[in-house]
């Protein structure tokens, strides 16, 4: 155990925190591990599989990143919240932005070069016709993930037409599309293929068929699709980005093609 006072000695000086923030390496191994954290149900970027493990585009897509420095990324689930948190009492080296609204600078974090890049699609019934402008949503409901970058452009250029319904999962929302609670539904390319063009919802036998329209010249903060790491670990920031910054990143979507990526069995419906 520590003495106390070299406890303190070793706080004073601010290297406690320097020690703490230290990289782990394997027993008998040169190759430094890496605890990464992410949200357990952001199908298909981040979830927990049916034997709890972690699975999703952006999870292969960092440890493929990890495989190439090399380094071993493990990864841990908790609420955004908490992971923001975790970074700050040096449980994590880094965690997983998906979408969700962050202020890097607030939070001393950097964030890595994108994994991938997000389309942002509306997704509506195929039986009806497709509404494609703000002025098409005039008197309508367009749902969309509470607290991500989607929600708030939303408000920037719809709310003054139609009526912003949140929810907590995205899944949520495509139970009040098909029930008609809601007009349209704002999401990314990536979720819909895998999460509802991949289901019965997604094909033509189905009544209550959903089909996507692309939104273009959507303009959202650089800070999506990302790895969030402590501002001052530079060293392990421009390792990843040595990497992530040879070749223009990938759109999210096409993540789903790699023949190593599983297919989750059903999306997770509660936090």
């Amino acid at each position: 155990m520590m003495p106390r006072d070299l406890f303190q000695r070793l706080s004073s000086a601010g290297l406690l925190a320097a020690l703490l923030q230290a990289p782990v390496w394997a027993e008998n191994s040169d190759i430094m591990q890496v605890s990464i954290g992410m949200e357990k149900n952001r199908a298909p970027y981040t979830y927990l599989d049916k034997q709890q493990q972690a699975q999703g585009i952006l999870v292969e897509a960092i440890t493929e990143l990890c495989k190439k420095i090399p380094m071993t990324c493990t990864f841990s689930v908790d609420h955004f919240d908490t992971l923001v948190g975790k970074m700050h009492t040096y449980q994590l080296q880094g965690f997983v932005v998906i979408d969700t609204f962050i202020y890097p600078e607030l939070d001393n974090l950097k964030l890595t070069a994108p994994l991938c890049t997000l389309q942002p699609v509306l997704v509506q019934l195929a039986a009806e016709k497709p509404r494609l402008t703000p002025d098409d949503f005039k008197n309508t409901t367009i749902g969309v993930r509470a607290g991500s970058l989607l929600h708030l452009y939303l408000l920037d250029q719809y709310s003054s037409v139609a009526r912003i319904r949140t929810y907590q999962l995205s899944e949520e929302g495509i139970f009040d599309l098909t029930s008609k609670r809601i007009n349209a539904l704002f999401v990314d390319d990536a979720f819909f293929n895998q999460q509802v063009k991949n289901t019965v919802l997604g094909t033509t036998d189905s009544a209550a068929q959903l089909v996507s329209y692309p939104v273009t010249d959507v303009e959202l903060p650089p800070t999506n699709m990302r790895l969030a790491l402590r501002g001052n670990d530079t060293t392990l920031l421009n390792t990843f980005n040595k990497i992530l910054q040879d070749k223009s990143p990938p759109n999210c979507a096409d993540l789903l093609k790699s023949p190593i990526m599983p297919t989750p069995s059903q999306p997770v419906a509660q936090q």
